[in-house]
């Protein structure tokens, strides 16, 4: 009589450990990818961390980057350089030439993909009043697309 006794698991349950492994694992990615997201939503200004500089603002004309420099340079763009009365001419030769035509008195101008989850392209517009000859900028906005 042959008694021998093994200590392997039956293949399903082989298996079936893998696959819940595996939902545990990819689990807990999803939750720290959302977390993060979360933080950078809600806690990080993605458009604040570097001077702006026309000749650099320049080169990246009509680049569909998602982490165009463009992006970083806003806040210190909107705060430092941009001014509502500013005439549409004026804005030109600070920005250069816009990214995407327009119909209306607006210009725009791709800066990344910074905000909500980082999914689609941002461009920052430049509403002008078009009702006068000089066409002055009245509204500065960060759209996300």
């Amino acid at each position: 009589m042959n008694s021998r006794v093994t200590n392997r698991l039956p293949a399903k349950y082989v298996v079936a450990a893998i696959f819940v492994a595996f939902a545990f694992g990819s689990a807990a990615y999803v939750s720290v990818r959302v977390v993060m997201n979360f933080y950078d939503w809600c806690c990080n200004n993605p458009f604040d961390d570097q001077k702006f500089d026309g000749s650099t603002w320049k080169a990246e004309h009509a680049l569909q980057s998602s982490n165009s420099v463009r992006g970083r340079m806003i806040d210190d763009l909107r705060a430092n350089h941009l001014r509502l009365g500013m005439t549409q001419a004026e804005v030109l030769e600070l920005l250069g030439p816009t990214d995407a035509e327009s119909e209306y008195a607006q210009l725009s101008y791709l800066v990344g993909m910074y905000s909500g989850m980082r999914m689609d392209f941002d461009t920052l517009d430049l509403h002008f009043d078009g009702a006068t000859k000089s066409n002055r900028l009245v509204k500065i906005v960060i759209v996300q697309h």
